[in-house]
């Protein structure tokens, strides 16, 4: 059963994708190209486009995870792209428009026939997944194309339009030379432009006085030369065309999603390589295709910490979701490891939404349609309410997007108001979640809402473990009832002793205390 995940809004929205650090785990997965790094937060954001793209991405993975030099291959050819891809894309938007733009974005489309080459080489079988075969045929029809013909070069002027040396047939044409000064050739080509495009009607004169001015550029100096042939001559006839040939070719655009696809494939398969050199264990999850969201994993690792290397991570094991446990609450002092373990949970779930290896031993869990982490914030400047106000309404919003296959991550909140109120205003909020919403993760200090649920026997209760009032960063079964606050406060110089003896070193001998 595919569901598809809906196009009109954003699975992570961008309060939630910089909480969880999202923004962090994009940076660290080596991607190469900017069309790579535009495919790759697209990912992240929006999802694919069902379980079906999902599973055919996590069988690319393995295929990569299991041939280096197939990976070499595609890195290589990927790494060619991008020494000229920001010539391309500058020439493709009409921002740079000269014969250099247009010598890169030759280079550009060379490479990618070099790329396609090169993984289809004679001591290397093909690609065997669907996934990577679909890329480089895309890759393939647009090297085939007359765009990439003209892209790459060279350009002929014919009586039917431009066409590239491949795509010329019989008709009669006259070679496209971008910074050639030479007197005849740029008569010639004048002539020829003047023809074709209809700017110059067919009076020996008028084209004779065209071409002189291409004799005129002829002599210039060379670059001021080719800068007014540029201007005058190859942006009306060439380059313009090209760039709107560039704009609503469908080959082209398949080919850079398929250029982008194949780097965030390749460097997912580097995140996973890293990762497992620095001792620490990966997997591709298990997706579940029915059901409310659920989630499962044993020594389940937070990704950014596993990338650090020497780095030990403390792993654990978590199960929440699904029918049996749609609120879970995380308790635990200060320092403990809430929030970290909070962040690994949304990070491995977008690893694996996006087609990457989970850090931990197994894992599985459902696609989610909307993942929201939420912790407490200042309102803005320009908001008409104070904090409690603000963030009611953050996650108010968080409320009304959720369905049953949605991850929502609360962290201590709802602030701003009476500790009563706050339970009771929080107990309101998690029943909402729980009747409306998917599975929730509600870290917590608020002990006594947190006994509510467990006395009416609804939802599961975790806790962070401390050893002789030092954090293991293991979670228990359980509830906390004690934030170690004190410790957090002698950590900073906020215990009554160090004040006093902080007040005293400066001189206040009888400072005001009670």
């Amino acid at each position: 059963m595919n569901e598809v995940v809906p196009s009109n809004d954003t699975i992570v929205d961008d309060i939630s994708f910089r909480a969880a650090e999202l923004n962090r785990l994009e940076e660290a997965t080596p991607v190469l190209t900017t069309t790579g790094r535009g495919t790759l937060h697209k990912l992240v954001v929006n999802g694919p486009a069902d379980r079906g793209e999902l599973l055919a991405r996590q069988e690319a993975l393995e295929e990569l995870s299991e041939s280096p030099e197939l990976v070499e291959a595609l890195s290589e050819g990927i790494g060619g792209f991008a020494q000229y891809e920001k010539r391309l894309l500058g020439f493709e938007s009409g921002r740079q428009s000269s014969s250099r733009a247009y010598a890169g974005a030759s280079k550009a489309a060379k490479s990618l026939v070099e790329l396609t080459e090169a993984v289809a080489g004679d001591s290397r079988e093909a690609p065997q997944t669907t996934f990577l075969q679909e890329q480089l045929l895309s890759l393939g029809e647009f090297n085939d194309s007359n765009l990439a013909g003209l892209l790459r070069g060279p350009v002929y002027y014919t009586p039917k339009g431009l066409r590239a040396k491949g795509h010329r047939k019989l008709l009669p044409g006259l070679r496209f030379r971008p910074g050639f000064s030479g007197r005849l050739a740029a008569l010639g080509a004048a002539t020829f432009a003047g023809l074709e495009t209809g700017v110059l009607p067919p009076q020996t004169s008028a084209i004779f006085m065209f071409g002189g001015l291409a004799v005129a550029m002829s002599l210039m100096p060379n670059n001021a030369g080719t800068n007014l042939k540029d201007e005058f001559l190859n942006h009306p006839t060439v380059y313009s065309p090209l760039q709107l040939r560039m704009a609503e070719e469908p080959l082209y655009r398949g080919a850079l999603e398929s250029l982008g696809n194949l780097d965030v494939a390749t460097a997912l398969t580097g995140l996973r390589k890293t990762v497992e050199a620095n001792g620490h264990p990966t997997v591709i999850p298990t997706i579940e295709d029915d059901g409310p969201y659920h989630f499962a994993a044993t020594s389940l690792r937070n990704p950014l910490l596993a990338l650090q290397p020497d780095r030990q991570v403390v792993p654990n094991d978590l199960e929440f979701g699904g029918m049996g446990s749609r609120l879970t609450f995380l308790t635990g002092p200060n320092s403990g490891g809430k929030s970290t373990l909070s962040k690994a949970v949304v990070q491995n779930q977008v690893l694996a939404q996006i087609g990457g290896a989970c850090i931990a031993e197994s894992a599985s869990m459902t696609m989610s349609d909307r993942i929201a982490y939420h912790i407490p914030m200042p309102p803005d400047q320009d908001a008409e309410t104070g904090r409690l106000g603000f963030e009611l309404a953050r996650v108010r919003g968080i409320l009304d997007a959720s369905t049953e296959r949605s991850l929502t991550l609360l962290d201590d909140c709802l602030d701003g108001t009476t500790h009563e109120e706050r339970v009771a205003i929080l107990k309101t909020v998690m029943l909402a979640f729980r009747n409306l919403g998917g599975a929730t993760i509600f870290s917590t200090h608020a002990h006594e809402l947190v006994g509510d649920f467990e006395a009416a026997g609804e939802g599961q209760f975790i806790q962070v473990e401390f050893d002789n009032d030092h954090p293991t960063h293991r979670i228990i079964p359980g509830v906390s009832h004690t934030s170690h606050a004190n410790r957090v406060a002698e950590m900073y110089g906020f215990s009554d002793q160090a004040v006093k003896d902080e007040l005293k070193a400066r001189g206040i001998a009888s400072p005001l205390w009670f």
